[in-house]
């Protein structure tokens, strides 16, 4: 798996593109995309290598996370895929991206629903849904076996989880997520979070202090 990662917006958010040796398609995570010159980064990146996002794989709905996804539909008719147990927080991120002055942002996009242990084919690769709510009611995590690749969102960081004080957001259910779903991967998956540094699934199990035995107990 090919990868590039963009810092996008203040929140510098993880975009993440990927894709496969051979193959012209690809595949993007949470694009952030915020003004002119971010959608100009991106998209110049892209036609540069010539590659075409079939698929944008959304882990939850907050602004950050989101705020390309109309201009990639518009560009190139990439299909979005998304949990609909976030639809409310489509909501809340509209109001949320006005009270930040992030301009307006589009939330009526359309997109296919996911749920957890969904399989979806696209660019070559296949990601598994790990439902993940906590930071979001809907949130996922989007996994890639063959490639040893997780990508976390704001569930799982570095040293740390995403927080789970915003609207529809729950500690114990974000825990119970990351204990059933996440620390049962292969030890050398590859993390890749939503903002901060990446890191692996064995390294979070023996150094992440809120994922300790004590902790999760």
């Amino acid at each position: 798996m090919n990868l590039q990662t963009f810092a996008f917006n203040f929140f510098r958010v993880h975009t993440r593109i990927a894709w496969l040796d051979g193959n012209s398609d690809c595949i993007i995570v949470d694009p952030g995309d915020c003004d002119a010159s971010e959608h100009e980064k991106l998209y110049r990146f892209l036609d540069t290598h010539a590659l075409k996002p079939t698929a944008i794989l959304l882990t939850h709905g907050h602004p950050d996370h989101i705020f390309g996804v109309q201009g990639l539909i518009d560009r190139y008719g990439c299909v979005v895929y998304m949990n609909p147990d976030d639809q409310q927080t489509l909501i809340f991120s509209a109001d949320t991206a006005r009270k930040l002055g992030m301009g307006d942002l589009r939330t009526d996009f359309p997109y296919k629903h996911i749920f957890d242990g969904d399989v979806i084919d696209a660019a070559g690769m296949h990601f598994t849904v790990l439902a993940t709510p906590g930071h979001s009611r809907g949130g996922v995590c989007w996994y890639e076996k063959k490639e040893g690749v997780l990508f976390s969102g704001d569930t799982l960081f570095r040293g740390t989880i995403g927080r789970t004080d915003y609207p529809g957001g729950d500690l114990d259910d974000e825990l119970r997520a990351i204990r059933e779903k996440l620390l049962p991967l292969d030890p050398d998956t590859l993390v890749y979070p939503g903002h901060g540094l990446d890191t692996t699934i064995g390294y979070e199990k023996i150094s992440n202090p809120l994922l300790s035995d004590d902790y999760l107990m």
